[in-house]
């Protein structure tokens, strides 16, 4: 192991809590995580899920190996916009 590099290859993406599709581009949804928007930060995730103002969307961190895979609590575009009124 000693001088050898792992690259973990990771994608962040948002996915819907309803159907567990991923978001392909604004109002449209994959169920295949690798044709998913992959961004490149969770907070850019999360700022794009209020741009659009995706309601019931996780942010999620993907890996090959599943069990590696981290989903975060729902993201909540609606008290965003509340809170600026």
């Amino acid at each position: 192991m000693h001088g050898q590099v792992y690259i973990l290859s990771m994608k962040i993406v948002l996915q819907n809590l309803e159907t567990f599709e991923y978001a392909h581009s604004p109002g449209d949804w994959t169920p295949h995580v690798d044709a998913a928007i992959g961004f490149p930060s969770v907070i850019r995730a999360v700022d794009y899920a209020m741009k659009y103002r995706l309601l019931r969307v996780r942010v999620a961190m993907k890996f090959p190996d599943a069990a590696h895979n981290v989903e975060f609590p729902p993201v909540h575009a609606e008290a965003q916009g509340a809170a600026a009124s």
